[in-house]
């Protein structure tokens, strides 16, 4: 998740309109968006296991401004099937205590082969926050000095994580929303930031 943020914080790129816009427009957001599932987790080369995890985001309705929330939310999983299935509890999840907030802030056109390419671009803010970790095998732990969250699988493999987030302030978060086939399943959108890419679906 820190690496996912730190790179909508750096995104750029193509030319930027700054066009008006009513203040529902990013409620086409709106609702729970999934990464797809990482499984096995790569703990260090040559060490796996059937733990997994997944991005989740939760846009919020549009407020009298026109702003919407982004709640980021790092789930794991200890076993198979994990995040493939749907209904299953995390075995911990990571969040921020301070949710970003995400207003307009105009679009982004690439070229590409058939044309051009529009993306709504979002500024992204939120200040520093403490980092919230719930769930099983979630420990406090020192790490060089620093505190940090350590979640222990029951294969005994971890992952630390931050218990800190820094400020986001100015950030530009260009999302694609994209319909397959008319189905409301098939609805997934695309962030594209400087050094990420990723897509996140509906079902």
């Amino acid at each position: 998740m820190a690496g996912l943020v730190a790179a909508l914080a750096a995104c750029g790129g193509g030319d930027r309109d700054k066009d008006t816009v009513p203040t529902n427009y990013l409620s086409k957001y709106q609702g729970t968006w999934y990464e797809m599932c990482a499984t096995p987790i790569q703990f260090s080369p040559g060490v796996s296991s059937n733990a997994s995890t997944r991005i989740k985001f939760v846009v919020s309705a549009p407020n009298a401004s026109g702003a919407v929330t982004f709640d980021i939310i790092e789930e794991f999983h200890d076993s198979i099937p994990g995040c493939w299935a749907t209904g299953l509890t995390p075995y911990a999840t990571v969040r921020t205590a301070q949710v970003p907030v995400a207003g307009y802030a105009g679009q982004q056109h690439y070229p590409v082969a058939v044309g051009t390419a529009l993306h709504d671009v979002l500024s992204l803010s939120r200040p520093a926050s403490v980092v919230e970790a719930t769930g099983s095998g979630v420990s406090s732990v020192m790490v060089n000095g620093t505190p940090v969250w350590r979640i222990t699988f029951s294969d005994g493999n971890t992952v630390d994580r931050s218990q800190q987030a820094a400020a986001l302030t100015g950030s530009a978060l260009p999302l694609l929303k994209i319909t397959v086939n008319g189905g409301t399943a098939d609805q997934f959108f695309m962030i594209e930031a400087e050094g990420y890419s990723d897509s996140f679906f509906q079902r």
